[in-house]
């Protein structure tokens, strides 16, 4: 198979790192013709934005061990106090498994939260995932 290499363009929100993002070129890795699965989230903290943080920080620092993880960035939406997210994954299962990870599931009980969020596969050579395509798929479920 041969790797390919795309450009970025995430204005306004924090840059993507993770395994197949290279920050120094900003160019996203991907096999020709593999399917991916992304995942953009919006979560409102409801004013538990000290503990909510917390979380965020323990949940990053479990990334880089997620099994199927290809990218990842975080941004926020003010006001409103929107955390967001988007994130690539290799397939269903990567996703899943590290949603059902003690991190989010941590998250999940000692915290009540809003959360939005919208998944959908993409060809591998639309990476990276646009940020405000990616927000706008959000808004479409829950406006």
């Amino acid at each position: 198979m041969t790797l390919f290499l795309l450009l970025t363009a995430c204005s306004g929100h924090s840059d993507f790192t993770g395994p197949s993002w290279d920050p120094e070129t900003g160019y996203a890795l991907y096999e020709e013709g593999d399917i991916y699965v992304a995942v953009a989230t919006r979560t409102r903290t409801r004013g538990q934005k000290s503990l909510f943080n917390e979380h965020v920080d323990v949940i990053e620092a479990s990334l880089p061990a997620q099994e199927g993880l290809v990218m990842y960035a975080f941004g926020g939406r003010f006001p409103g106090a929107w955390a967001e997210t988007v994130s690539v994954w290799h397939d269903n299962e990567a996703l899943g498994e590290f949603l059902a990870g003690a991190p989010h599931q941590d998250a999940k009980v000692d915290l009540e939260l809003e959360v939005q969020h919208a998944i959908w596969e993409f060809d591998g050579a639309d990476l990276p995932v646009d940020w405000e395509a990616a927000q706008e798929r959000v808004d479409e479920l829950y406006q």
